[in-house]
């Protein structure tokens, strides 16, 4: 079984009644990525980190703080707010 494969499973055996942001941020950050024809690498070096690095935030094995995420908007060229569309800050 390949890594994705892996960690896939691992975030559905999570349990279900915490929301992972991740995930969401991960994707939101991939689908961006692909609308703008960059390959995680291309992405990485306009942001100044390491390919690995953004590969692992993408397959939420990793939560980028708060500088990672300000790299990762100004080298997509859209608002930090963008990768955080569909997570809610609080309960409604």
């Amino acid at each position: 079984m390949g890594q994705l494969a892996l960690a896939r499973l691992a975030l559905e055996a999570k349990d279900a009644t915490v929301d992972d942001p991740l995930p969401i941020f991960g994707s939101n950050l991939r689908k961006a990525r692909l609308a703008r024809g960059l390959s995680q690498e291309r992405l990485a070096h306009l942001c100044g980190l390491n390919m690995t690095h953004v590969a692992r935030i993408e397959r939420s094995e990793r939560e980028p703080g708060v500088r990672t995420v300000s790299k990762l908007a100004r080298g997509l060229d859209v608002r930090a707010s963008v990768l955080f569309d569909g997570l809610e800050g609080r309960d409604s």
